[in-house]
């Protein structure tokens, strides 16, 4: 037996093998790949309550998306979605998702013309009621999924939840003041604190901000004279 020749031929083999392997190689298409956000509003809500929510999404780079996917949080219910200009929803009942189980599911997608291209955005809209009860953990997510052009796909995330406590507001005058029985009365150099403490203890949002009305000076003609008699004039703080 020839066993140099033998070798030859495995040398040969082998050599072959490596350049269809790389010819393979070269064949195989090099897909770009997009990377997208998203954001949705409002981020909180109180319990029970159908909310109209918002969300945007953006491309930040690579392909232009040609197809959106909102996925119902299995604890809210009436998820329904808006109708967007150029975009054709198809909206599928009962879809099975890995991670959030049976859910309803809102499908957006359009042509080429109107995809959204690298560092652009749009927004969709949705309704969805709020769980009855506060749930378990404080940020309940949902899931959206963007595909582009050529047909790569990517899972996105972003946060709602459940604030059941309304803030408490605890109003402290400073001086000069006068009291005259149950009724404070102060002048217009008088400071007035009102401190606000969000009451929900485990989901809570803290106090993103403190309304309050000045109810005297509309509905008394009080002229230039101070006012100390209740039966004349009621000033107060509505807040």
């Amino acid at each position: 037996m020839n066993k140099k020749g033998l070798m030859g031929v495995a040398k040969v083999a082998s050599v072959f093998t490596v350049l269809l392997f790389a010819l393979s190689l070269s064949a195989v298409p090099v897909l770009a790949t997009h990377t997208s956000l998203a954001e949705l509003q409002p981020e909180w809500s109180v319990p029970g309550v159908t909310n109209d929510y918002d969300v945007e999404i953006s491309n930040t780079g690579g392909d232009s998306i040609d197809e959106v996917r909102i996925m119902q949080n299995p604890l809210y219910t009436g998820f329904d979605c808006d109708e967007k200009a150029d975009w054709t929803l198809i909206f599928v009942e009962n879809f099975p998702d890995s991670e959030l189980g049976i859910i309803d599911m809102c499908w957006y997608f359009t042509d080429d013309t109107h995809a959204i291209p690298d560092g652009e955005s749009e927004t969709f809209y949705f309704e969805a009621t709020a769980p009855e009860e506060d749930p378990k953990e404080c940020l309940l997510t949902w899931k959206f999924e963007t595909r582009d052009i050529e047909d790569f796909w990517r899972f996105i995330y972003d946060t709602t939840s459940i604030d059941s406590e309304a803030p408490e507001t605890t109003k402290t005058l400073g001086t000069p003041k006068r009291v005259n029985g149950n009724v404070e009365w102060i002048n217009s150099i008088t400071p007035i604190t009102l401190d606000a403490v969000d009451m929900s203890e485990d989901c809570g949002i803290g106090v993103d901000k403190t309304l309050y009305l000045n109810i005297l000076a509309e509905d008394y003609d009080l002229g230039e004279e101070p006012c100390w008699n209740p039966e004349a004039c009621q000033p107060g703080l509505r807040w």
